[in-house]
């Protein structure tokens, strides 16, 4: 949750690269300009509070993880392909059950 942005319909709006670039550490800030410009209608909300993103993570391998995983992967191909490789080219694996998470996230039972 984010103080002063409400659920829903009227909520936050976030695109698949945008996902996947929080759970890579590249916006770890809810007030980024990527994040704002999807927004216009809660702008004002996010630019006034510099609030961290806090992304949890599951310790062990499951298939949810496999699952969300794979999510991001497929569905960046077409805009960001660059942002949810299978693989990263210093060997990070990125889909899976266990994969390299940012060390940024909170690892969760």
């Amino acid at each position: 949750n984010i103080p002063g942005v409400p659920g829903g319909a009227g909520g936050l709006k976030l695109t698949p690269c945008a996902l996947a670039k929080i759970f890579r550490a590249q916006i770890q800030y809810w007030d980024d300009p990527e994040i704002v410009s999807l927004n216009d209608h809660i702008a004002s909300t996010l630019k006034e509070k510099k609030l961290p993103i806090k992304v949890a993570r599951r310790v062990l391998g499951s298939s949810s993880t496999a699952t969300f995983t794979q999510y991001l992967h497929e569905s960046t191909q077409l805009d960001c392909p660059d942002t949810w490789p299978r693989v990263t080219s210093s060997g990070e694996k990125l889909v899976g059950k266990v994969i390299d998470w940012a060390d940024t996230t909170l690892p969760c039972q």
